[in-house]
């Protein structure tokens, strides 16, 4: 028998057999029987040294090769940009020429407004998900301008599709879906009215069977009715795009296992939240998905080869994102894995030598969808934004019955901002008010950064709400003092960090990460709620006494 293993195995390395997206010798037992579910026990994951490995390749071709006809588009640089940011660890990704490039290309595009590239929505979401990743803080006046093309373009029945052309495109409509979560995530206000729109045109624009068209053909009522051109890239977009609103709806409750990691100041806060909407049914939203499901159990092929041959790694891509999404609302699809072992057993098996994919002549896209599924890049994503923190959490006085009123940001919903001079907003910073969040809204979207060694009178005022009774007005504190960008708040903020109650701890965090301009990492890890804090203390004082080595703590 050790024979025998020998032999196979030198066999199976000469060769460089992949069978199942397995490694070789696995793959071979598998072959005769010997294994019936490698699935089960070898699952890859991008972590995979073979997976890393094929990623490897490919980048190194897109930092290389040209990108082609289809340079112009601020997307098409967005999109190589992203793979080669994403493969890198970040701060040495941010400073990669190719992500420079996406930089420059989507300011470019910015700077000459009548450019026809920035009414493709495409353009616009990949722009916004690369620039979630590159550094949202540092990016958010891109964002905010690429965010407010996106929302005009949204069409009146609630679909994204072509200029001039009244239907919803499935297809875009997923970046323009994207484009809203990178935004939310960001913590840029998107009002909830879009939304609802977009999942309700998903609703209505469901094949019966469970697929998605082209053309969205959208009845007016969620009576479905046949759609057209019913593809497997299209319906990954269609069902990854309604797992995508339904996250930011909230439309379901959160895991209780998601609650089971991170320090107990944290833990403490994921609860039952009711919907963010009315104007979405969730049942509705539960039976499309499981529609979805169903289409795909009776469509789906491991070789990814059903979809139009040109579209086979753009659907690769989709793919993730439905799962990524659907993985994300539904615990129950959280060990599916099969689809990307089939993914990453096709993809090793057709690389080019120049780490390259193609179907016809477009290497760099073709290999950009391939390189993202591999990485599982929504996923990626959807974990990294995690870290970013909402800022102050709502306080519990319920949705308002108009949807106009409120908007969501950093993964929470929140009251629109009252306009008018800070001071006098300021005033209303009474957690009794009624209108307390929309003023700390107000105040937000206000500079409040000023010159100057003294505190001017609001920050006096912010700094005595910091040491008040009420919880709510000692976060909101946090978060308007880290919004001065003025260290002379940090020790305060640093003390904030030992406050009892949750949602001060989470903007005090909050307010020092926007201070630093560092969105993970500090605050998050911990195994239990005294070792995380005094942690997460050290780090927050380390970090402060290399700007100001002579600053003395109360507690030195």
């Amino acid at each position: 028998m050790k024979s025998l293993l020998s032999c196979i195995t030198t066999w199976c390395s000469a060769t460089k057999t992949v069978v199942f997206g397995q490694p070789p010798i696995v793959g071979l037992f598998v072959t005769l029987g010997l294994l019936s579910s490698p699935a089960a026990s070898f699952a890859l994951t991008p972590e995979s040294p073979q997976v890393k490995a094929v990623v490897a390749k490919a980048v190194k071709f897109l930092e290389t090769h040209d990108t082609e006809g289809w340079a112009q588009h601020p997307g098409a640089h967005a999109l190589v940009g992203m793979c080669v940011l994403k493969h890198y660890p970040r701060e040495t990704g941010k400073n990669q020429p190719k992500v420079i490039e996406a930089v420059q290309s989507i300011r470019s595009a910015l700077a000459n407004k009548g450019i026809p590239d920035l009414q493709q929505i495409y353009n616009i979401g990949l722009c916004l998900i690369f620039l979630l990743e590159a550094g949202h803080d540092e990016y958010r006046p891109e964002m905010e301008q690429l965010l407010a093309i996106l929302l005009a373009a949204q069409k009146p029945h609630g679909g994204f599709g072509y200029p001039g052309q009244q239907t919803g495109d499935t297809s875009m409509h997923q970046y323009g879906c994207l484009g809203m979560w990178s935004c939310m995530m960001s913590g840029i206000p998107v009002p909830i009215d879009h939304w609802e729109r977009a999942a309700n045109w998903l609703l209505r624009t469901q094949d019966p069977k469970g697929g998605f068209g082209y053309q969205g053909i959208d009845p007016g009522s969620f009576s479905l009715v046949p759609q057209q051109e019913v593809r497997h890239s299209l319906s990954a977009a269609g069902l990854g795009s309604l797992g995508i609103c339904a996250s930011s709806l909230r439309l379901f409750a959160p895991d209780e296992a998601q609650s089971s990691s991170g320090p107990p100041q944290l833990k403490r806060v994921v609860k039952q939240v009711e919907a963010l909407t009315k104007m979405v049914d969730p049942r509705q939203v539960s039976q499309a998905l499981e529609r979805g499901a169903g289409w795909f159990a009776a469509n789906y092929t491991s070789d990814y080869k059903m979809d139009k041959p040109q579209f086979m790694y753009y659907y690769m891509y989709a793919m993730e994102r439905y799962k990524s999404f659907l993985q994300e609302v539904d615990a129950k699809h959280k060990a599916d894995n099969q689809w990307y072992d089939d993914g990453y057993a096709l993809l090793a098996k057709t690389q080019d030598a120049d780490g390259s994919w193609k179907t016809g002549g477009y290497h760099v896209p073709d290999t950009c969808f391939a390189v993202l599924f591999l990485m599982r890049s929504t996923q990626r994503a959807i974990e990294h934004a995690k870290t970013f923190g909402g800022g102050l959490l709502v306080g519990g006085r319920g949705l308002p019955d108009n949807a106009s009123d409120i908007e969501l940001a950093g993964g929470s919903v929140r009251a629109k901002a009252l306009k008018g001079p800070a001071q006098e907003l300021l005033q209303k910073l009474v957690p009794d008010d009624p209108n307390f969040e929309e003023a700390l809204r107000g105040i937000e979207a206000q500079s409040l950064v000023e010159a100057g060694d003294h505190l001017t009178e609001m920050q006096k005022k912010l700094r005595s709400m910091a040491e008040g009774k009420s919880p709510e007005a000692r976060a909101a504190a946090m978060t308007l003092l880290g919004r001065t960008r003025n260290l002379d708040h940090v020790p305060l903020l640093i003390e904030a960090l030992k406050d009892p109650d949750p949602q001060v701890y989470i903007a005090a965090i909050d307010a020092l990460r926007f201070m630093a301009r560092k969105f993970s990492g500090s605050g998050v890890n911990a195994s239990s709620e005294e070792e995380a804090r005094k942690q997460t203390i050290n780090q927050w004082k380390a970090w402060y006494l290399e700007i100001r080595p002579d600053t003395q703590f109360n507690d030195d």
